[in-house]
């Protein structure tokens, strides 16, 4: 049982990076589509289209995974904070 899970270990995290990666890429790409806000929030909203798509797709490629990771963990603490 042990030695089948831990053959098929990295096939798991493939599917954990696609996954997660396709989700930042959808999220990003509804960005867009949104209305303009005003103030601070637009600032932010800018930031976030940009960053999200970028990293999700570099994320679903496995380019620069570490980075992309450290990235989305200050997006998810700025999210919780708001």
């Amino acid at each position: 049982m042990l030695e089948s899970f831990l053959a098929h270990g990295d096939t798991g995290l493939v599917v954990l990076r696609f996954a997660v990666g396709f989700i930042f890429l959808y999220h990003g790409i509804i960005k867009w589509q949104m209305p303009s806000m005003k103030g601070s929030m637009q600032t932010m909203m800018t930031v976030l289209k940009i960053v999200e798509p970028i990293a999700g797709v570099l994320l679903i490629l496995g380019i620069y995974g570490q980075l992309m990771a450290l990235i989305f963990g200050v997006l998810m603490i700025g999210a919780i904070g708001m």
